[in-house]
């Protein structure tokens, strides 16, 4: 069983908590709405899937689009007068 719990609540009753992991539970605790971390057991076996508000976090956190940018990166760098010849 997964719970989300708040940081604050979590650091309020932190040996409950940790009695509970100890049984198979598992948390996730939670601060300003975002999953920062994940407690379960020791060797336990890792969801493949990711919590909807983790996903959403880290999603606009990535590389821009921008090609110009891009572009210019790699003129920076290359010779544009070179030729595979």
């Amino acid at each position: 069983m997964t719970i989300t719990i708040t940081q604050e609540d979590f650091a309020q009753s932190v040996d409950h908590v940790l009695d509970h992991v100890l049984t198979g539970s598992r948390y996730i605790v939670m601060s300003d709405g975002v999953p920062v971390a994940e407690l379960c057991p020791v060797g336990a076996p890792r969801s493949p899937f990711v919590p909807k508000a983790q996903l959403m976090h880290f999603s606009g956190r990535g590389p821009s689009d921008d090609l110009t940018a891009l572009r210019a990166d790699i003129d920076a760098v290359i010779d544009g007068n070179l030729s595979a010849d």
